[in-house]
C-alpha cells in the first residue's frame, strides 16, 4: 500500500501544481482500501481532514471495508462467468447472509443457501484461517493441507510427549484451527520452525521471505520422521530404479524412499505417472558406467513403485531453469473427478494398483521470487472443497481444483 500510495502521489502532484498555478486551491488525497477490506491509514487521514467526527469516521471505515470485502467475494464467485450481472448493485448477495465476523470486526459473507455452482456447500467449513505474518503464506498452505489429513493428525495427537518442539507446536496449531472462531496466529510455530531449520542447515533462514513449499514440507516431514517412524511411514513411497547396460545387459538396482514424488507437468496426473514410469533410453554420450564392460555404455532406465504409505504427496515440476532464468510452466492439469491409480510392482512379477483420492492441494500464483500460495482442501464433514487463503476460508467448487496453479498435491489411499 505504501508503494502504490507513493506512485499515486508522484502521478498527481504535477497536476495539483498546475491547478495552484492557475489560482485555484487544491487538496490532494490518495487513499487505499485492500481487496480483503483493510483500510490504510491514508483513508482515516482523508476522512479526518474532510471534517468527519470520530464516530462517523469509524462507521465510514467499516462500511468501506465491508464494501471492498463483499465486492471481492462477488468477483471471486463470478470468476468463471463471461457476463456482467447488472443486478449486482441492487442484489449483490441474493443467496448469502452475513453471519461470521473476522478478528478485525469485518463481517464475512458465508453460505446460507446453496446455488447451482456451490450446491455442495450446505455445511460451512469449521476450520479457521491463519494469519499471514509477512510472506508466510507458504507455511499457512502447508499447515492447512496437513490439517485436512485425518489419519495424520490423529497419529500426531497420539505421539509421545517427548517429541520435538516443532511437532508439538504444529499439533497446537491444528487444535486451535478446530476450535477458534477467529484466524489463528502461527507466530510461535514460525519461530520454532525457523530455529529448527537454522540448526539443521547451520545458516540463517528468513522465515518471512519467499520460500519453496516442497523444500519446507520435506524438511518438516523429515523432522517428524526422526521422532515417529509410524507417522513418517504414512508418506513413504518406495521407488525402485533398474539400470540395464544395453551391451551386456548387466542390471544395477537401487531402491529409494521418497516423501514427495516429483512429476512432470502434463494434461493429467495419470499421464504424468505413465511418463514417469516409461523406460528411458540413454545414448552413449549420456550413458552409465558399466562395471562389467569397464566403460561408459548406452543404458536403459526403468522405474516402478513397490510400496506406498497411506498418503502420496506429488510435486508438479512447474519451475525449471532456462538460460540462467527460472521459468514457470502454467499448463492446465486435470486432477478431478477421476481417482488416481498408482501402479505397484513386487518381486519384479506381481503387479497391482492402489486407488488414490485427492484430499488437499497447494496452489502457487505468480513467479518463484514474487508469488503467493493458497491451499484447497476437502472437508469430509460437508463434502465440500474449501479454499484457504491465509485468513480467508471460503467454499469453492470441484471444477476449480483443475487449474493452472496446482503445485503440491496430497492423495489418500482409498
Amino acid at each position: 500500500m505504501e508503494l502504490w500510495h507513493s506512485e499515486k502521489r508522484d502521478k498527481y502532484e504535477p497536476l495539483c501544481s498546475q491547478i495552484k498555478d492557475n489560482g485555484w486551491g487544491t487538496h490532494f488525497f490518495a487513499i487505499e482500501v485492500g481487496a480483503r477490506g483493510y483500510c490504510s491509514e491514508s483513508v482515516r487521514f482523508c476522512l479526518k481532514r474532510l471534517g468527519f467526527e470520530n464516530k462517523l469516521c469509524r462507521t465510514t471505515l467499516k462500511s468501506l471495508s465491508s464494501a471492498s470485502l463483499r465486492s471481492s467475494f462477488y468477483i471471486w464467485l463470478s470468476r468463471n462467468s463471461k457476463k456482467w450481472n447488472q443486478e449486482f448493485t441492487d442484489h449483490p448477495f441474493e443467496n448469502f447472509k452475513v453471519e461470521k465476523k473476522l478478528s478485525n470486526g469485518i463481517k464475512n459473507p458465508s453460505i446460507k443457501k446453496s446455488s447451482s455452482s456451490l450446491k455442495n456447500a450446505a455445511v460451512p467449513f469449521k476450520n479457521s484461517g491463519l494469519v499471514n505474518k509477512g510472506n508466510t503464506c507458504y507455511v499457512n498452505a502447508i499447515l492447512q493441507c496437513l490439517n485436512s489429513l485425518t489419519l495424520f493428525t490423529n497419529k500426531l495427537s497420539d505421539s509421545r510427549p517427548n517429541t520435538s518442539c516443532l511437532v508439538t507446536s504444529c499439533q497446537k496449531i491444528f487444535d486451535n484451527l478446530k476450535v477458534s472462531s477467529t484466524p489463528v496466529d502461527p507466530s510461535s510455530f514460525l519461530v520454532i520452525l525457523k530455529n529448527s531449520i537454522e540448526r539443521s542447515m547451520n545458516k540463517k533462514f528468513d522465515i518471512f521471505s519467499q520460500q519453496d513449499v516442497p523444500e519446507v514440507l520435506e524438511y518438516f516431514l523429515g523432522e517428524i520422521a526422526v521422532h515417529s517412524v509410524f507417522i513418517s511411514s504414512l508418506f513413504d513411497l518406495s521407488v525402485t530404479t533398474s539400470i540395464f547396460c544395453d551391451i551386456c545387459n548387466q542390471e544395477n538396482i537401487t531402491v529409494e524412499v521418497w516423501p514427495i514424488l516429483q512429476l512432470g507437468v502434463t494434461s493429467s496426473l495419470q499421464k504424468s505417472f505413465k511418463e514417469y514410469l516409461q523406460p528411458e533410453h540413454l545414448s552413449i554420450e549420456s550413458g552409465r558406467f558399466c562395471h562389467i564392460c569397464n566403460e561408459v555404455q548406452p543404458a536403459t532406465i526403468e522405474r516402478f513403485f513397490t510400496n506406498c504409505g497411506s498418503y502420496l504427496i506429488i510435486q508438479l515440476k512447474r519451475f525449471r531453469a532456462v538460460e540462467n532464468t527460472i521459468t514457470k510452466d502454467a499448463s492446465f492439469v486435470k486432477v478431478l473427478p477421476d481417482p488416481l491409480t498408482l501402479p505397484l510392482k513386487m518381486d519384479n512379477e506381481i503387479t497391482f494398483s492402489k486407488r488414490l483420492a485427492l484430499k488437499a492441494m497447494i496452489n502457487h500464483y505468480g513467479n518463484l521470487s514474487n508469488g503467493h500460495y493458497t491451499a484447497t482442501v476437502f472437508d469430509s464433514r460437508s463434502n465440500t472443497w474449501i479454499n484457504c487463503n491465509d485468513r480467508a476460508i471460503l467454499p469453492t467448487t470441484e471444477e476449480t481444483v483443475n487449474n493452472t496453479s496446482s503445485y503440491v498435491l496430497f492423495f489418500e489411499i482409498i
